[in-house]
């Protein structure tokens, strides 16, 4: 509770205290004058009933913030974290986010936070995920010390691609690689975007999967509703801008480092954006369904009206999910 929450609990109950008492002093006057004794008793009792609520309210929060303090200071004693209200901790959370952020912790192109510092929708999924996970008892995911996928990324490198991913002519290097882990490892990062919601599909892809995908086609642009325009035909690189125009910048060199350093298709990085930007584009999807395609001078704005009745519910069932 801040500090301004406290004055205000204590200036409330200090006020029914004081208009508790100018009551009794009002009654006693009248009630002198025009009833009974007896009346007298009833309406005093009445009233005092309502001053001893009062002081017991007053009782309860001293107590209660004298315990909050004997934490606090024996927490400061041991050097531990002090216990903290879940929109305390979630808030403590959203700040360290907030500064992880502009230390460049954070892969290039994840959708987490605006340019005014702000967290973005689905920055505050993220901390809201973290402080779930915290509150169902998987310590290791605090959000007082940070975001386990921060610091996973700090312990593995994954944050800034290596020269060993990255070529000079700006393609992504996939040498050494199993091919169909590169798929599988791009298609788990990428995001579903407009329309792609009715074919949505929030499962994982194998190594098996997209073994099979590979032996028919290898230039792809959309796979099960989701946007990954990339030409997989070359067994050492590939070019990452179309893809990483529909999924943030630098998001192919991240799923290839990523799958560099772990081994798998799906580590924690590529499941963290894949989830943040779904939630994101779905949020932006339920937002265009009640508008109407038009034009503004040269540029058409596409709008979603016409299919609010089919694309509706599949967003809401993308956004559920995701929520869990």
């Amino acid at each position: 509770m801040t500090k301004p929450q406290r004055c205000g609990i204590i200036l409330l109950l200090l006020s029914s205290f004081y208009c508790g008492l100018k009551t009794i002093l009002y009654i006693s006057k009248i009630q002198r004058r025009k009833k009974t004794e007896m009346n007298i008793y009833v309406d005093l009792a009445a009233v005092s009933m309502l001053i001893v609520v009062g002081l017991l309210g007053l009782y309860a929060f001293a107590v209660s913030e004298a315990v909050t303090l004997l934490r606090e200071r024996k927490a400061q004693q041991t050097g531990e974290e002090p216990a903290l209200s879940s929109e305390d901790a979630k808030m403590k959370f959203f700040q360290e986010l907030i500064r992880d952020f502009a230390a460049g912790l954070f892969p290039v192109g994840c959708k987490f936070y605006h340019e005014n510092g702000e967290l973005s929708l689905g920055g505050e999924m993220l901390a809201t995920i973290m402080l779930n996970k915290l509150q169902a008892g998987e310590a290791a995911i605090s959000p007082c010390k940070g975001c386990a996928y921060l610091r996973e990324c700090e312990s593995e490198g994954i944050s800034k691609p290596s020269q060993e991913t990255t070529c000079l002519d700006g393609n992504v290097s996939i040498k050494g690689l199993n091919k169909a882990d590169v798929l599988a490892a791009l298609f788990n990062r990428a995001q579903p975007q407009g329309m792609g919601f009715m074919q949505y599909d929030p499962k994982p892809m194998t190594r098996e999967i997209a073994e099979k995908l590979l032996s028919q086609i290898t230039n792809f642009d959309y796979l099960q509703g989701r946007v990954m325009k990339v030409d997989l035909s070359s067994d050492t690189e590939f070019g990452p801008w179309a893809y990483d125009r529909d999924n943030g910048q630098g998001a192919a060199a991240e799923v290839i480092e990523a799958l560099r350093k772990t081994g798998e298709t799906n580590p924690v990085s590529v499941q963290t954006a894949h989830h943040v930007n779904t939630v994101a584009a779905a949020e932006e999807v339920k937002a265009n369904l009640g508008k109407k395609s038009r034009w503004e001078g040269s540029t058409f704005h596409l709008g979603l009206d016409d299919m609010a009745d089919k694309l509706g519910p599949r967003v809401d069932e993308s956004l559920k999910r995701q929520r869990g």
